[in-house]
């Protein structure tokens, strides 16, 4: 149930971002860099969430991507805008937080 809020959320805050005219001011490359920093936003939640349904001991996605994908997520909204970073770093790690705790809780659960 998480999982599916967080992904509503992510995509919520994607779409009012982009009605609203977020992008407005940004032109050419930089828009498209800005297009593929949400899609590593959303493909890093999938991945997440993979890990969190596989209930295996080995990640389908190797750590190492996952914070590599963070940290140029992160470096490219610093540069764009503090605000919408500070917010979604939090989104990031709620989710991140969420997707964990669903795993634990699983492993927990008698077979």
């Amino acid at each position: 149930m998480k999982l599916w809020l967080g992904w509503i959320l992510v995509h919520g805050v994607l779409v009012a971002s982009l009605w609203t005219g977020f992008v407005d001011d940004v032109e050419g490359a930089a828009r498209i860099g800005l297009f593929v920093c949400w899609v590593l936003i959303v493909l890093s939640f999938f991945a997440h969430s993979d890990r969190v349904q596989a209930k295996a001991d080995q990640d389908p996605v190797p750590t190492w991507l996952n914070v590599v994908v963070d940290v140029l997520v992160l470096l490219f909204l610093v540069w764009h805008d503090a605000v919408v970073t500070a917010a979604f770093w939090l989104l990031h790690i709620g989710l991140w937080l969420s997707a964990r705790e669903t795993r634990k809780a699983s492993e927990r659960t008698p077979r």
